[in-house]
């Protein structure tokens, strides 16, 4: 099985190193021997800023060169301003503090920091940059008396390594993350698809035949348009072979409707029996329900009387997502005319293997990626829920449906994109973890 996070059996960093450590030759003087005063390099990720700094071992009342770099966690860009405030604290207390207005190159900080008397300190680095800011804190940071109690140690020769300066990371746009257990779960790689929400596609049909027309009023419309709720799409004129049954259904609807009215004046006269407006009233109703069952449901508002010719109106607020005619063609009774998609909701459909059919039940999350971009989209983040995950495999592909309904009110998922999945099964392990993007 594939996952999302990759173990490793080695940890590939640590949050503080102490030592002597290799010095980066661009703000650090060779030192000359073995046995010499070792210093300090540590790395930290807090609030949203990585620090990584060197400094000598601090002695009280003797200033030392501190290297400071800080690495946006969000973008992974370097700090390009400042100010940079370091607070010596004690016990919640400010002790001491020192300031750099601006960076002395992109990224990096370089301060000559005095140190309070020997003990032992918090040292808290506070960002304030125009694109960058935060807090970190380095605890325990300890001050020597004087240079005989600082520990003395030969550092080791390491000929093998490699050093990669943060100046290198950053050009490389290399990211570091923390390792850390995490809980992985077995994930299931399948195809997919992005289709629009089962409740939210609309069919337009042909109420009768005839030939279809642009309306006057909105010209012709096209695939991928956006319309609105009963903007009219199209126009329908009755065609040579269905003529004679439509004129006489709209003739004798409009003749009922002229005798209705014609006999309910004459009522308020007097001059006819309620009888005969009742009889004038039913055989208006009648010829109503003839001509809405020949339009096949469609309005008799949309019925232009004088001209026979029918409105075709868009049935909800959405996108044209099929166009499947062409104007001053012929269409039949029943013919599909236009699809009407809303996209603020979409369907991931995920066509699961027979064999892995078994573990899918109580899915509840998925990923995916699509064709031509890096980016991994989750169920999860998106807002998503499962709307159905099917117990009965498609005859035809031998797979077993996993739909899940997504939310997407930037449009930025489009129905029709094929798309690969990782589908998250619920048994797992927790193990040491890093993103997958890591491996090389």
């Amino acid at each position: 099985m594939k996952h999302i996070f990759s173990i490793l059996s080695l940890l590939i960093g640590l949050a503080m190193l102490i030592g002597c450590g290799h010095k980066d030759p661009s703000h650090a003087e060779a030192e000359q021997g073995h046995d010499h005063v070792c210093g300090m390099a540590v790395t930290e990720w807090q609030d949203s800023l990585e620090l990584f700094a060197e400094w000598p071992h601090f002695v009280a009342g003797e200033s030392s060169e501190a290297v400071l770099h800080f690495t946006d966690l969000r973008t992974f860009e370097p700090a390009t301003d400042g100010p940079l405030t370091v607070n010596w604290k004690r016990n919640n207390q400010v002790i001491k503090s020192d300031r750099a207005d601006r960076v002395a190159r992109t990224g990096i900080f370089l301060m000559s920091l005095t140190p309070p008397p020997s003990g032992s300190y918090d040292l808290e680095f506070v960002l304030a940059g125009r694109d960058m800011a935060g807090t970190v804190v380095v605890f325990d940071v300890t001050v020597y008396p004087n240079e005989a109690a600082v520990p003395h140690e030969e550092e080791a020769e390491h000929p093998d390594e490699i050093s990669f300066l943060k100046e290198q990371q950053w050009k490389l746009k290399t990211k570091t993350v923390v390792v850390e257990r995490r809980m992985l779960h077995d994930n299931l790689r399948a195809p997919g698809e992005l289709k629009p929400a089962g409740d939210r596609a609309s069919e337009v049909f042909a109420p009768f035949a005839g030939v279809l027309m642009p309306d006057p009023s909105s010209g012709a419309v096209r695939h991928g348009q956006q319309v609105t709720k009963d903007q009219p799409l199209a126009m329908i004129a009755p065609s040579p072979s269905a003529e004679n049954s439509w004129y006489e259904l709209v003739s004798q609807y409009r003749l009922a409707k002229l005798e209705q009215e014609r006999v309910t004046k004459l009522a308020a006269e007097g001059a006819v029996s309620n009888r005969r407006l009742e009889e004038a009233r039913q055989s208006l109703l009648a010829r109503q329900a003839q001509l809405q069952a020949a339009l096949g449901g469609g309005e008799l508002s949309d019925l232009d009387l004088e001209n026979s010719r029918f409105i075709v109106r868009a049935p909800r607020t959405g996108v044209i997502a099929h166009h499947l005619i062409t104007y001053s063609s012929f269409v039949p009774a029943g013919e599909a005319l236009f699809r009407v998609v809303d996209p603020s909701v979409v369907w991931l459909e995920i066509y699961v293997a027979a064999a892995d059919a078994p573990k899918v039940r109580n899915v509840s999350q998925a990923y995916f990626t699509v064709s031509g971009s890096e980016r991994l989209y989750s169920t999860a983040e998106l807002g998503g829920k499962v709307v159905a995950a099917g117990s009965v495999l498609d005859p035809e592909t031998r797979r077993l449906p996993v739909i899940f309904e997504l939310p997407n009110p930037d449009l930025q998922l489009s129905p029709g994109t094929v798309v690969q999945v990782h589908l998250r099964t619920q048994s797992g392990r927790e193990a040491m973890a890093i993103p997958r993007s890591a491996i090389v």
